[in-house]
């Protein structure tokens, strides 16, 4: 187990002050599984940053041996044009499926590369990879976005039970919805938080100026060796909604 010092060290390095963006801020949450996060005891946290186009760190530790991990976004070098696919493939390594205007009216409104580091306990780089974000826009609807990256470099969902599964060109499609609650760095575990942290789709996210809580949908899959993530980081999108976006991507040819 990373002990508290290394533990803080991490935090410090990878925290690092930003310019503030809450677009951003709502869009980069990590999770974090650990007993030893500053003066919580718990089983999952969520650090959350407001970045606009520098960097998030977050702390995990995992069976891979991956403790901890740094995503670094940049919008100022980002594409706002949906014929620049290719360009971000070409800078990502790989290729997607991508659409710029979705049946139900939601449309391409920018896309940005991930550029992730994995860490040991011992601060040693163990990977680095990349991946492609799109942001979607609809009016009157809560911005949706689209993070995609190679399937080997996902996070493992295997021992999470989604809250709905419908199976689309013989491909899983899992959809969740999440709790986040927002609370300062000094703020106290109640008991009814820890109970509601035994839940698979309760998250404490540290870091914010006040306590509050939100919603957080999304519907993920692979195909083709690629992971694919809709979701919407402001509240509830019906399940419907984000089954059939992910149906015109994995029917697209």
């Amino acid at each position: 187990m990373i002990n508290e010092e290394k533990l803080n060290m991490i935090l410090k390095d990878a925290l690092s002050p930003v310019a503030p963006d809450e677009r951003m801020n709502q869009r980069l949450k990590h999770e974090l599984e650990g007993k030893n996060m500053k003066k919580f005891s718990m089983k999952k946290v969520v650090i959350c940053v407001a970045a606009c186009c520098f960097l998030l760190g977050t702390v995990s530790i995992a069976s891979s041996g991956i403790i901890s991990y740094t995503t670094s976004h940049s919008l100022a070098f980002g594409e706002r044009n949906f014929s620049k696919l290719k360009k971000m493939e070409t800078k990502a390594g790989f290729s997607v499926k991508a659409l710029e205007l979705f049946q139900n009216g939601y449309q391409f409104s920018d896309m940005t590369i991930d550029y992730n580091v994995d860490h040991d306990e011992n601060g040693n780089v163990i990977r680095e990879y990349k991946g492609i974000d799109f942001s979607y826009k609809k009016q009157g609807e809560d911005m949706l976005y689209i993070n995609t990256q190679l399937a080997e470099t996902a996070q493992d969902e295997s021992e999470r039970e989604p809250d709905v599964v419908q199976v689309i060109e013989d491909i899983e499609v899992k959809y969740n919805l999440d709790t986040y609650k927002w609370v300062p760095a000094d703020y106290e575990l109640t008991e009814e938080d820890k109970r509601n942290m035994e839940k698979d789709n309760y998250f404490i996210s540290v870091g914010a100026s006040e306590v509050s809580e939100n919603l957080v949908s999304g519907v993920s899959w692979v195909q083709d060796g690629i992971y694919y993530h809709i979701g919407n980081v402001y509240g509830k999108t019906e399940p419907e909604v984000l089954f059939q976006m992910a149906e015109e991507l994995i029917m697209l040819k």
